[in-house]
């Protein structure tokens, strides 16, 4: 990827669904609304849902206001927790900067953690070394249990 030269949100979501959930899922989101829908396209999220997994990667030019919500209504339907993943990368004249965050969802809430991210100029790409620890340091107290848990499998390389 050469340097951007606009400003970009880059949008990112990995979801497996055991076949055991499918049919509930398909189901269930048929009835809600989901900007995902709009987005991909009624089909080729259907298609996605039948095939066990949600995988979207968007790159857009403004923000996409609902993927946070779209996460949660997503996660009330399954047992275990998901996230996604959101950056923004600003063109500024020192260069791009670059902000992002993992939104960790589970039964229908969510937490966005801040995530240790930048621009590596080497190979003009944004270096992620996953959740900022100093930010979530932070708000460890107040992030309910199942935040915690969701971490410490993503350390261990576990869903959620």
């Amino acid at each position: 990827m050469p340097t951007p030269t606009q400003s970009f949100f880059q949008y990112d979501l990995n979801v497996e669904i055991p076949a055991t959930e499918v049919a509930v899922v398909v189901d269930a989101l048929d009835g809600e609304k989901l900007s995902l829908r709009d987005r991909l396209g009624k089909e080729e999220l259907g298609r996605q849902l039948e095939a066990q997994e949600i995988d979207v990667h968007l790159k857009m030019d403004r923000s996409f206001s609902d993927f946070q919500r779209d996460i949660e209504t997503i996660s009330t339907y399954l047992a275990e927790p998901i996230s996604g993943r959101e950056l923004h990368v600003e063109v500024t004249p020192q260069g791009p900067s670059v902000k992002g965050w993992v939104i960790l969802a589970w039964r229908g809430k969510s937490e966005r953690l801040a995530l240790d991210v930048d621009w590596n100029a080497d190979e003009q790409v944004v270096a992620d070394r996953g959740i900022d620890t100093d930010a979530a340091r932070q708000r460890w107290n107040e992030l309910p249990e199942w935040v915690h848990r969701s971490v410490a499998n993503r350390r261990t390389g576990e869903r959620g």
